[in-house]
């Protein structure tokens, strides 16, 4: 269902195949933004950040955390938090959306790319390339299971990190 309406606002927009997106184009495709954004959060590629230490004795929530004691956030605790997102299992596009269907980037609880000073370097870039790739693929592509096959969204877990499982989709190319 997601797919379809994202492709079908894209050719609102963009009526021809082959089209090449921009940051331009993010202020008119706020739904694909919106959906990429929920994919992060439901995904949590790489669940832990990167490792803090405690740089003087302190007292969090009634528990006392020594200077030296490595902390590390753990991002899929709050992207599956019910306080932050009501029904956090169920893929919601919407979340990122205000009442008149714009996006709304930023999220208390939403921390795909870490969170403080040593959150990801690389998040503006990734974030434009997810966009940027996502629109090309959706506009350019129809993906469908394959036939009398099921698409399994839940992750793969490996050690400190989730995967997407290996899946047969069909892929033709959009004319």
């Amino acid at each position: 269902m997601f797919r379809r309406v994202c492709r079908k606002r894209l050719m609102m927009q963009f009526p021809e195949t082959g089209c090449h997106h921009n940051r331009r184009s993010h202020s008119r495709l706020q739904y694909l933004e919106a959906v990429i954004h929920e994919v992060l959060r439901m995904s949590s590629l790489i669940p832990f950040s990167v490792s803090h230490f405690v740089t003087q004795d302190i007292e969090l929530g009634g528990y006392v955390l020594p200077k030296g004691m490595t902390l590390q956030a753990c991002s899929v605790i709050c992207h599956e938090d019910p306080s932050y997102w009501p029904n956090p299992h169920k893929f919601n596009p919407s979340r990122f959306l205000d009442d008149n269907g714009k996006f709304v980037p930023k999220k208390e609880g939403f921390l795909p790319f870490g969170i403080g000073r040593r959150q990801c370097l690389g998040e503006s870039l990734a974030r434009m390339e997810l966009f940027i790739f996502s629109a090309a693929l959706l506009q350019n592509f129809t993906f469908s299971p394959a036939p009398s096959k099921e698409i399994d969204l839940s992750p793969e877990t490996v050690p400190f990190a989730q995967f997407s499982k290996l899946q047969d989709i069909v892929i033709t190319i959009r004319k």
